[in-house]
């Protein structure tokens, strides 16, 4: 019986000693997708250039700035989504949208209506998309949607979630 027990506190002794090799051995998995998802992207932005000669946009707004403060607020400032401001947003496409022809998802982006503002229902299903290539896999919150709207308290504004942001360095 006293050797029973010496072996199964052994091997319980084993197995705490091997999760976290198991946890550490995951998270470099991720680690790994996460770098294989940026190095798609870089490829897609080239392909982009290719095609276009120029990068993308960081993000492609209608109108000449916001009308809260007369026009001085530079365009896009004002999330009116998150604000709960009747109308639509500005925002017609960013630079992750305009990408999707060179990650293999040209139909998503067929399906979007860029003369719309992205906030409008006719792109829900496009707006709210989620795609493993702009989600960093160690990111606790993938699986949950991401609703704007929420911020003042009425939900209908989901939106995909993304972990890769782009730097805009803007010269006036």
């Amino acid at each position: 019986m006293v050797e029973l027990l010496v072996s199964v506190a052994t091997i319980g002794i084993l197995i705490a000693l091997l999760l976290p090799a198991v946890q550490t051995a995951r998270e470099a998995a991720r680690r790994t997708q996460c770098k294989n998802n940026l190095r798609q992207i870089g490829l897609a932005l080239h392909n982009y250039h290719d095609a276009h000669d120029l990068l993308p946009p960081a993000s492609i707004w209608s109108g000449r700035g916001e009308p809260y403060g007369s026009r001085i607020v530079p365009l896009g400032a004002v999330d009116r989504v998150a604000l709960g401001i009747a109308e639509l947003d500005r925002l017609h496409a960013n630079w992750l949208i305009l990408l999707l022809p060179q990650l293999d998802q040209a139909a998503a982006y067929n399906a979007l209506d860029l003369n719309l503002p992205i906030e409008h229902s006719r792109n829900a299903n496009v707006r709210s998309m989620n795609l493993a290539s702009f989600r960093c896999p160690s990111d606790a919150l993938n699986g949950v949607p991401y609703d704007r709207s929420l911020l003042h308290g009425a939900g209908g504004s989901i939106y995909a979630r993304g972990n890769y942001g782009m730097n805009l360095f803007c010269v006036v």
